[in-house]
């Protein structure tokens, strides 16, 4: 690891800036000849913080083990059966069979597979519902 003055750092920012881009390597600033900060670039930086809520996740779960605060599957997903119930809006079906019906049109067979495997996604979602969140959504 690099290590440069503050005075340094004031002096040089751009070319310290660039290189710190370019190595992706922390650089220490020290004042007074005692460590005061480290210098990231912003991607290096992103992924800490992000591997930082994921840890910090992981030991609030740990926290809550060793309290006795949890639940079997059965329990969890019994508890949150009323969130992972999927509801039709009638014009979504009314889509649906209206594509049927199109496809239909050339080949009946043919025409279910588009609605039966939009259905057996949709339950794979239900009962994996994690898969349609991003991210950000699945910070507890």
């Amino acid at each position: 690891m690099r290590t440069e003055l503050v005075t340094t750092l004031k002096r040089q920012a751009t070319e310290i800036l660039n290189q710190l881009e370019k190595d992706r390597e922390p650089i220490l600033i020290t004042q007074h000849g005692v460590p005061s900060a480290y210098l990231v670039d912003v991607e290096t930086f992103e992924t800490l913080q992000s591997r930082m809520t994921l840890l910090e996740g992981i030991a609030r779960g740990e926290k809550a083990i060793e309290e006795g605060r949890s639940l079997t599957h059965k329990q969890a997903k019994q508890r949150m059966s009323r969130w992972l119930e999927v509801i039709w809006a009638e014009p979504a079906l009314n889509d649906l069979d209206a594509i049927a019906d199109y496809i239909a049109l050339d080949n009946p067979e043919a025409a279910r597979q588009p609605a039966q495997k939009i259905f057996e996604h949709v339950d794979y979602l239900q009962s994996h519902r994690e898969l349609g969140l991003k991210p950000q959504e699945l910070k507890g």
